[in-house]
C-alpha cells in the first residue's frame, strides 16, 4: 500500500499536535508547514499527491490563495479547511475555489478521519484515473502506428505479387515467343 500523506497547516500549536497524532495513528504520514513557501516545498517534493489539512489563514498568510495558486500545478492535492466561525459565503467561495471539505471547529475524532480517508480515496481514484487514460492514450498511439505498419507492408505484399506476377508472365511469354521460332534448346520446356 502506498504512503498517505497529509500536510497540516495550523496556527495553533495544540490543535497542529492533537491533529497530528490522531492522523499518525489512523497511519497517516503527518507533515507540518508554518507557512505557503515551506508548505509549497514540501508539495513539490512529493509532486502534489498529498492531502492538506489547514485553517483559512495561517500566520497571516490567505490559504484560499495559496490553494488556487497550488491547485494549478498540482490538480490532484485535497485541500480540507478547519474553521473556527465559518460563513456561508466562506463556505462556499471555498468549496467552489477547490477544497474537497470545509469543517467547523472543534471536529471530532472520526469526522476528521473520515474526512481525510475520503479525500485520500478521492485523490487516489483522480491519479488511477489519469494513470489509465495516460496508457490508454499510448495504447491507441501504438495502434495506429501498427495500423499504419500493416498497410505498409500490406502494399508492398501486393507490389511484391504484382512483381512477380509480372515477372513470370514474362519469363513464360519469353518461352513461347522462344518455342514459336523454335529454339532448339527450348523445345523441350514449354
Amino acid at each position: 500500500m502506498k504512503t498517505r500523506r497529509v500536510l497540516i497547516m495550523e496556527g495553533d500549536p495544540g490543535e497542529l499536535e492533537k491533529h497530528s497524532r490522531l492522523l499518525s495513528e489512523a497511519r497517516y504520514a503527518v507533515l507540518e508547514a508554518r507557512s505557503c513557501a515551506e508548505a509549497d516545498g514540501i508539495l513539490k517534493k512529493h509532486r502534489g499527491k498529498i492531502a492538506v489539512l489547514s485553517e483559512l489563514a495561517v500566520n497571516g498568510e490567505c490559504m484560499i490563495a495559496f490553494m488556487k495558486k497550488t491547485l494549478k500545478d498540482y490538480p490532484f492535492i485535497q485541500f480540507l479547511f478547519l474553521v473556527s466561525s465559518p460563513s456561508l459565503e466562506s463556505a462556499v467561495e471555498t468549496l467552489k475555489s477547490g477544497a474537497v471539505d470545509y469543517l467547523r471547529k472543534p471536529v471530532s475524532d472520526d469526522i476528521l478521519r473520515g474526512s481525510v480517508s475520503r479525500s485520500m480515496e478521492r485523490m487516489e481514484a483522480l491519479l488511477e484515473a489519469e494513470r489509465l487514460e495516460k496508457e490508454f492514450r499510448k495504447r491507441i498511439s501504438l495502434s495506429q502506428e501498427e495500423a499504419r505498419t500493416a498497410r505498409t507492408l500490406s502494399s508492398f505484399k501486393g507490389f511484391m505479387i504484382s512483381m512477380a506476377a509480372h515477372d513470370f508472365r514474362t519469363i513464360l511469354t519469353s518461352r513461347k515467343l522462344l518455342a514459336k521460332i523454335k529454339c532448339p534448346e527450348v523445345d523441350g520446356m514449354v
